[in-house]
C-alpha cells in the first residue's frame, strides 16, 4: 500500500493567528506604525519571529490583516426605525458607536503613516466609507417604498462618504464619535437636506442624462 503523502507546511492555527493580530492591532493603538515592532509582536502573541514571518511576510501584511478584522467586527448594523430621518440617525449613531479610544487610536497611527503606508490608511478609511454606502442605499430605497420624502437611490456615494467624514473628524478631534444632539443636527441640516436636493436632481435630469434602467 503507498502511503499517503502529505504536504509541505503546519496546520493552519487560527489561535496563534488571532493573538498576532491583537498583538499588532493593540500595538498599533499604543505606538504608531512606525515604531511597531514584529519581535514584539511575536512576544505578546507568546510565539516566535519565525512563527510570525510564516504567516505574515513583513509589518505591512500584518497590520493590514489587523486593519481587514477592523473593518469587518465595525461593519456598521443597526435595526430600521421606520423613517427617512429616524433610520439616518440610527446610521450615523451606530457609527459614531464604533468610535473608540483604540480604533480613534489606530486611525490616528495610520494617519501619520499615510506618506509611506497609504494603501493601509486607504483600506481602514475605505472600509469605514464603503460600509456606509449599501446601509444608506437601502434606507433611501425604503423611504421610497414607503413614499417617505425621496425617490433617488443612484449616485449615492458622495452622501455616503459624509457619514464617517461626520464620525471620524468629531473623533479625532474630540476623542469620541458625536453624542446624539449633535448626530440630530447632522441629519436635519446637512443629510436630509442633501438627499433632498438629490432626489430633485434626479427627477429633474433630462432623460437622455439618466442611467439606463
Amino acid at each position: 500500500m503507498t502511503a499517503t503523502r502529505r504536504s509541505p507546511g503546519r496546520p493552519p492555527n487560527p489561535e496563534l493567528d488571532a493573538a498576532l493580530i491583537e498583538a499588532a492591532a493593540n500595538l498599533l493603538a499604543e505606538v504608531g506604525y512606525d515604531a511597531l515592532s514584529l519581535a514584539e509582536v511575536a512576544r505578546r502573541a507568546g510565539t516566535t519571529m519565525p512563527a510570525l514571518y510564516r504567516r505574515y511576510k513583513n509589518k505591512n501584511s500584518l497590520v493590514l490583516a489587523a486593519i481587514e478584522r477592523d473593518v469587518e467586527a465595525n461593519s456598521v448594523r443597526f435595526a430600521p426605525h421606520g423613517s427617512l430621518r429616524d433610520d439616518l440617525i440610527g446610521l450615523l449613531e451606530a457609527a459614531s458607536g464604533h468610535m473608540t479610544e483604540d480604533r480613534l487610536r489606530v486611525l490616528a497611527a495610520l494617519v501619520l503613516a499615510r506618506d509611506t503606508e497609504p494603501e493601509l490608511v486607504q483600506r481602514l478609511v475605505g472600509g469605514v466609507l464603503v460600509d456606509n454606502l449599501p446601509a444608506l442605499t437601502e434606507i433611501v430605497l425604503s423611504a421610497r417604498v414607503r413614499g417617505d420624502g425621496t425617490t433617488a437611490s443612484d449616485g449615492l456615494d458622495m452622501i455616503a462618504m459624509l457619514v464617517p467624514a461626520i464620525v471620524v473628524t468629531h473623533g479625532l478631534v474630540n476623542g469620541s464619535g458625536p453624542d446624539r444632539a449633535l448626530v440630530i443636527r447632522a441629519v436635519d441640516e446637512i443629510l436630509m437636506p442633501l438627499l433632498a436636493a438629490h432626489a430633485r436632481g434626479s427627477d429633474h435630469a433630462a432623460p437622455a442624462d439618466r442611467p439606463a434602467p
